[in-house]
């Protein structure tokens, strides 16, 4: 404990002995909200006890989030006991992001004196997210840290290895990650990565990909000579889009809208032709996102048979038939076929390939009932009823 020597006359001195303490006033920033990339000071400005201390040394250590400065006092002979203000700066570089508490004390004689605290921010990024997430694509975007750096990105299936990703410039904030596994969780994270500034690093950011699948099974049934009706199975998403063409003609897509359509009938189809066909699913709607297509399917239309009215063409008479009937036909270059069977779709008659327009058949060949009958050649087809007694 030092000792003061107060002067209570101008030529008699008495002496009255004082404890001697330092006080620390106050802590100031050079800049109150620096990045990683920007230097800065930390002052304490504090009162020595009287004008025979001196500062003798000072110093400052970083651990963890912690900036500690000790500032050491002592006494230098006799002097007036009057508060003397001092101040101490140390200059802080290359710092880490992070939130730092100051921890400022001073020491006289070795002795402990008076201590403050305070704090100070160094910002790194600002935020980090993941857009525009597909089944196999995601965007990952940073906020730009302002020094010359570069980026060290690291990404991995969630709970796996961290792979880096190395990205040159500091103003490239994004990195558009693709080949990506439908249904799965990914993790990244992004680091500053040069030696002008300290660390900054974004958390660790986790996305899932869309799990949106192609709608199989497809198949095509209701074929006819000019229509078609395309199916596929229901499948997660918002809709789908469908492909069709006639072989080696060009492609029409189809949007369908809603999610619970898994038909399409196509109509207007020219005879006789071959057609392919494939549908995906649409998994978003903004961006748009397709799953992959459904297995392709191929169908052909039939040849158009025209029907002939039995008003103008095709006759039985007598019809009901109770011993015979003559089955009258239009002349056509072709030759004709005629079937006849029972309701339960056996075939009790066949006359192939006649080129009589007047056809007889008999009783006989009949018992008492109801009967169907088809006439046909390459360019018509007709079908009807027979009565039999």
């Amino acid at each position: 404990m030092k000792i003061f020597c107060r002067s209570l006359f101008l030529l008699v001195l008495t002496f009255t002995c004082l404890s001697a303490s330092a006080y620390i006033n106050s802590i100031s920033k050079s800049n109150n909200s620096p990045s990683v990339c920007n230097n800065f000071s930390i002052t304490v400005n504090g009162d020595l006890p009287g004008s025979n201390y001196i500062i003798q040394s000072s110093n400052k250590s970083i651990s963890g989030n912690t900036i500690t400065i000790n500032i050491y006092i002592t006494s230098d002979g006799i002097g007036i006991p009057v508060l003397t203000p001092y101040s101490v700066s140390k200059n802080f570089s290359k710092l880490d992001a992070a939130s730092y508490t100051i921890i400022a004390n001073d020491y006289i004689d070795g002795s402990f004196s008076s201590s403050m605290t305070s704090s100070i921010t160094v910002s790194g990024f600002t935020s980090a997210t993941t857009t525009n997430i597909t089944n196999t694509t995601a965007t990952l975007n940073w906020s730009q840290i302002n020094c010359s750096c570069n980026y060290l990105l690291k990404g991995r299936i969630a709970g796996g290895t961290f792979t880096d990703y190395n990205i040159s410039g500091s103003t490239n904030t994004t990195l558009n990650a693709s080949g990506l596994a439908p249904g799965t969780t990914y993790e990244w994270r992004v680091f500053t990565d040069c030696s002008t500034s300290g660390l900054a690093k974004t958390a660790i950011i986790s996305f899932t990909t869309t799990n949106c699948v192609p709608p199989n099974p497809a198949s095509t049934t209701n074929i006819t000579s000019s229509s078609a009706t395309l199916n596929w199975a229901q499948k997660g998403g918002v809709g789908y889009e469908l492909w069709g063409r006639e072989i080696g003609g060009p492609i029409v897509k189809i949007p369908i809208n809603n999610i619970t359509t898994t038909s399409y009938n196509a109509t207007s189809l020219p005879v006789s032709t071959t057609f392919q066909w494939a549908v995906r699913t649409k998994c978003s709607a903004a961006p748009n996102d397709y799953s992959g297509f459904s297995s392709i399917q191929s169908f052909s239309t039939t040849e158009q048979i025209a029907k002939v009215s039995v008003e103008n063409s095709v006759s039985i008479n007598p019809n009901p038939m109770a011993s015979s009937a003559v089955i009258s036909l239009p002349e056509s270059e072709q030759p004709y076929s005629i079937t006849i069977m029972d309701l339960s779709g056996k075939i009790v008659m066949t006359i192939a390939e006649t080129e009589s327009y007047k056809v007889e058949i008999h009783r006989d060949d009949f018992v008492n009932g109801l009967y169907l009958y088809s006439v046909f050649n390459d360019d018509v087809f007709y079908s009807g009823k027979l009565m039999v007694y």
